[in-house]
């Protein structure tokens, strides 16, 4: 029963998280709309939250039992590459 409740409360934080991301990608489209480029906080910060919402999914999915944040150390970003 203790994982259901965690299963509830991170569904929850994940819904939270999907109107963060939308603002995420409003936010950097304008930018790069106005400067001509995106912006590298912006795209640094989605990468870290996209790896947390991966970590919510493969949590409620049961493909870990590794509880994400608030419980663990919150996810760094992933350097990509836009020229590849």
């Amino acid at each position: 029963w203790l994982r259901f409740a965690f299963m509830v409360l991170f569904i929850l934080i994940l819904s939270v998280v999907s109107y963060l991301i939308i603002g995420l990608v409003i936010l950097q489209f304008f930018w790069a709309l106005i400067a001509g480029e995106g912006n590298d906080k912006l795209r640094d910060f989605g990468s870290s939250v996209s790896s947390y919402i991966l970590q919510v999914l493969r949590f409620l999915t049961y493909n870990t039992n590794t509880k994400p944040f608030p419980f663990a150390d919150w996810p760094a970003s992933e350097n990509v590459d836009l020229d590849k």
